[in-house]
């Protein structure tokens, strides 16, 4: 139909009596919304009373509602809306306000309600247009904190719903969740809430009012958030991430409509846009914040902070949050009146005399079902807002994945990534907040005056360009495995797209259902939430069915180029992704390596893989011509050359001392092929370009030569009787001699004063504490891994394990506390369940000390057995001897690990002397036939001893000690004539 003939009341006509344009057809709202509210059947069409009003006021409602018959006859009783027939904004009652979503007609019925209320001396209204208690009269300030505080809501929520991503595998591992499906349901369930929790927390908001539903709803997030983070069992975090987001989908259902209560259209437009970044703003910066808590505290602690967090603006919320929602208000306003007056007749235009608490329920519940069913437009909003909010989960979901696995990022630096989708929001918030608003004002001029919701649309044509090419460039350069920076910069595009489009669904669904915005919202938000939940759920299977198709694809066309000739002009990335693929198919088919002057050097360092403890082999892991690789290195030995040796004390460069201690002293400096090196000559690279770890034993004794040469190692038998007659005397000697001084030093604050990182005084503390703790000094006091500390007593009565008692048990325990408390507060990277102590039984020095080390520590031979002995045994051991408390370690018989280079083995030395000659000297004595004898001299006992062993095909069969050479077999067929029957003890 021409418009020139299409009836006059299809079309939208200004205050100026001029006809606009008809109303877009894409854009037509069908079926009267009189069906939204139980209102029409007390007031009729509008909230006015057609028995009150004029009678040419009745005739013309009258001829219009005729002809809507007749036109609703006519279409088989489907009734179109006319553009006129929007729901005007709520400030009834007041004559000089003029809706600017509605047309004369609207003006008319404002009008008639105006007369109304002067007629009814009963209707409690607001008290004229600029009444301070109607909230689009409020102050800007106190509009603006209302709404800050709506947006702190809606977007604490949507953090708490993304923040446990990078927490997915430390939930799983703890739960023992495998399936894939399972892991996203933590994720998503807490979304799928979002969908039905504004079916009835907006309707509610519509009956109570808006802040008592939010403050209640969001107490509900707060208290079963913190149980997830309270949870014992999968399905209790399923169910309390359900329930969490329940209270959490509050704000995302009613923020609209408290915008709406506040701001007239004009104004609308940028607090809708500061309001729609937080929903989106939150899952972005969610895994960030995710990432770093998971990475340096517990999983449990990502539900903690967003629990403290979401309090602190509960707290806020109940200083600047009131109520918005003018039904509301006036209904209170009413019951004081009452109350004030004792007038039961006071009423207000939006009560009802037929009302009933289960008709009003009913209605206000199945409201966003009829507006999702019956309201086309909202139908298809829902839906594209459901595609970008899906997209945009998609996105959330394949970042772990591009970081850690693809990139190799942390799980803390990974979370960085995020950035960039906050930044894309961000931006799009900033250009399209005040675009669309002054679009607004430009669209509503040119119209003479008279705005439409529809004027908030054009700006979804560029965001809705924005998000294809985003995710164009994100799936492209994260698939090329190009630089970092292009994925993000794809996903900051997207981001912006996505934002653009949310502002202007929302501010155009505020402006249509101005009154009933919280249900249409809502309405919106169930199908949004629905793709929020559904999309991260078949995202692994479709991630793994891309990846699957495009390696087969890959595969094809690779066998194709490497058995015939490469095509002419390939296309660009992928003529370069093959021509690396053949390159490397080629590298392999070959039987000669390739020169390392074309790899080594091209290799692309991204970060340390592994290490070694001792810092000899480190594992690089980066890129070779755009492809992932692993460099690694390991340091060649020393040359043993005489002349290299010789020349090597004065060629060292770049000496630091590390400190001295009695004739120990420790520095760090470069070889002569280190401080070759280029970079060698800064100053400030000497600590990072030093290779050499060097202790100093100046002037050394022959103890300290014996300790360091080659050793030949024993498992020994050492009875009470020998540690009381043997080992005990040579200790005190030693101990005499000054052999400890350098520990005294220690103890007694003279030296490495700044290394002791806890101390607890022996005079100055109860139960003779008198702890110390400091690093070990073979430890770089960097690799959590290799932790390495020496916990030092004060007290000079125990010398080694043999000096414990029983009543030492509660000292010991003391001790072990102190100890793991401070080590665990001073380096925090590490936990309690990760340190290990121990105690060596034969101590280089006679002084009692603890060693706390790392679980993961690569125990040598200081932890071999037989010479370290766990602290927990030792207190287990002594709680379970019987008798008085004095019993103890010295009446044990040990089986120890025997090294040469220990001052006591010559203690050990002269015992095995002296047994082999009891054994000699017995009848102990058996003659063997001999075949095959290995004859070993032991000439640090004696000349004339020696070891002989009897190969065997499981190893040795015999061995023993012979005092002669006599019994040494010269001959295969001889016979031994003395051997001792017993072996080493």
């Amino acid at each position: 139909m021409a418009d020139s003939e299409e009836p006059s009341r299809l079309r939208r006509s200004n205050t100026s009596g001029t006809t606009s344009r008809p109303h877009s057809p894409g854009l037509t709202r069908l079926v009267s919304r009189t069906h939204l509210d139980d209102h029409a059947a007390h007031h009729g069409h509008g909230y006015h009373d057609h028995n009150h009003d004029r009678a040419d006021e009745e005739s013309t409602d009258d001829t219009d509602v005729a002809d809507e018959k007749d036109e609703d006859e006519a279409a088989g009783g489907l009734k179109q809306e006319s553009s006129t027939d929007i729901e005007p904004e709520v400030r009834d009652g007041i004559e000089d306000q003029r809706d600017i979503e509605a047309g004369p007609k609207l003006q008319k019925e404002k009008s008639s309600r105006s007369r109304r209320s002067l007629r009814d001396a009963n209707l409690v209204g607001w008290e004229g247009p600029d009444d301070p208690k109607n909230p689009k009269n409020w102050s800007i300030r106190r509009k603006w904190a209302a709404t800050l505080v709506v947006s702190s809501f809606t977007f604490i929520s949507p953090v708490s719903s993304s923040m446990v991503a990078p927490a997915l595998g430390a939930i799983s591992k703890e739960f023992n969740i495998t399936n894939e499906v399972e892991q996203s349901l933590i994720l998503s369930i807490f979304v799928l809430a979002y969908a039905v929790g504004p079916l009835f927390l907006g309707p509610l908001s519509e009956m109570y009012g808006r802040t008592i539903v939010l403050q209640g709803a969001n107490l509900l997030y707060l208290f079963f958030n913190l149980g997830c983070g309270l949870a014992q069992t999968k399905g209790q975090m399923i169910a309390f991430r359900f329930l969490a987001g329940l209270g959490g989908s509050a704000p995302l259902a009613i923020g609209g409509g408290v915008l709406s209560d506040l701001f007239t259209a004009e104004q609308r437009g940028k607090a809708v846009s500061i309001y729609s970044l937080a929903p989106l703003l939150g899952p972005a910066i969610g895994p960030i914040a995710g990432g770093f808590v998971t990475e340096n505290t517990t999983w449990r602690w990502v539900f903690y902070a967003t629990t403290i967090a979401d309090g602190f603006i509960q707290v806020i919320g109940l200083f600047y949050l009131q109520e918005t929602y003018p039904p509301v208000l006036l209904h209170r306003k009413k019951q004081a009146l009452i109350k004030e007056t004792g007038n039961e007749a006071l009423h207000t235009e939006y009560d009802h005399p037929d009302r009933t608490v289960m008709k009003a329920l009913s209605i206000s519940f199945g409201r966003p079902f009829k507006l999702l069913g019956t309201q086309v437009i909202v139908q298809v909003l829902a839906l594209y807002m459901a595609y970008l909010y899906g997209l945009m989960y998609l996105v959330l979901s394949t970042f772990p994945t591009l970081w850690e696995t693809e990139y190799h990022e942390s799980i803390g630096i990974g979370g960085l990534n995020y950035i960039s989708l906050g930044v894309g929001f961000f931006i799009g918030t900033q250009v399209c907040a005040p675009l669309q608003d002054r679009i607004y004002r430009a669209l509503k001029k040119r119209n003479n005056g008279v705005g439409k919701p529809e004027f908030r649309v054009p700006l979804m044509i560029p965001g809705a360009l924005l998000v294809p090419i985003g995710l164009f460039w994100y799936g492209w350069s994260a698939q090329a495995h190009t630089h970092w920076i292009l994925p993000n910069i794809g996903a900051a595009i997207f981001a912006a797209g996505v934002i653009t489009g949310f502002q202007c669904i929302q501010t155009y669904i505020v402006d249509s259902y101005t009154r009933y915005a919280a249900s249409a919202v809502g309405a919106a938000t169930v199908l949004r939430s629905l793709a929020g939940f559904g999309f991260p759920l078949f995202a692994p299977l479709k991630l793994r069915l891309v990846f699957f198709l495009a390696f087969q694809n890959h595969t094809s066309h690779l066998n194709q180029t490497h058995h015939s000739h490469p095509p002419s002009k390939p296309t660009r990335p992928i003529s370069k992704y093959l021509t690396h693929q053949i390159q490397a198919t080629k590298m392999s088919d070959e039987t000669t390596p390739p020169d390392p002057h074309s790899l080594i050097p091209a290799f692309k360092f991204e970060r340390i893989l592994n290490q070694d403890q001792a810092g000899r082999r480190i594992i690089l892991h980066g890129t070779l011509h755009t492809h992932p690789a692993l460099l690694i290195l390991e340091r060649a030995p020393f040359p043993t050359s005489t002349s290299y040796l010789a020349s090597l004390p004065a060629t060292l460069s770049t000496l630091r001392n590390l400190g001295a201690n009695d004739v120990y002293f420790w520095y760090l400096a470069s070889s002569p092929s280190a401080s070759a090196s280029p970079a060698s000559s800064s100053s400030a690279n000497a600590g990072e370009l030093s290779d050499l770890k060097i202790n100093l034993i100046y002037p050394c004794t022959g103890q300290h030569v014996a300790k360091y040469s080659p050793q030949g190692v024993r498992m020994v038998t050492e009875t009470a009787q020998v540690y009381r007659e043997k080992v005990r005397p040579y200790m005190e000697e030693k101990r005499e001699g000054g052999r400890l001084n350098w520990v005294y030093n220690i103890i007694e604050g003279k030296t490495e004063v700044e290394d002791v990182i806890f101390r607890t005084p022996l005079q100055a503390t109860p139960n003779n504490e008198g702890f110390l703790l400091l690093p070990d000094l073979n430890w770089d006091r960097k690799t959590m891994n290799s932790l390495h500390l020496l916990g030092l007593v004060e007290r000079r009565d125990l010398w080694s394990l043999r000096d414990l008692r029983k009543r030492h048990v509660g000292w010991l325990k003391l001790m072990r506390g102190r100890l793991v408390d401070a080590a665990v507060g001073c380096y925090g990277g590490v936990e309690e369940d990760q340190l290990k102590l121990y105690v060596h039984y034969q101590p280089t020095y006679y002084h009692f000390h603890i060693h706390v080390v790392h679980v993961a520590f690569e125990a040598g031979a200081s932890q071999a057995t037989g010479k370290a002995i766990g602290l927990e045994s030792i207190i287990a051991t002594l709680e379970a001897m019987e008798g008085v408390r004095k019993r103890g370690w010295r009446v044990w018989t040990c089986v120890i690990r025997w090294e040469r280079r220990v001052s006591c083995g010559l203690v050990y030395l002269n015992l095995l002397r002296r047994r082999v000659v009891k054994f000699l000297n017995c009848n102990d004595e058996i003659i063997y036939p001999c075949t095959g004898w290995t004859v070993c001299p032991l000439p640090t006992i004696s000349n004339a001893v020696y070891l002989l062993v009897q190969p065997h095909s499981a190893g040795f069969r015999y061995s023993g000690i012979c005092a002669t050479t006599d019994a040494v077999p010269q001959h295969p067929h001889a016979k031994a004539s003395i051997i001792a029957r017993r072996a080493f003890v």
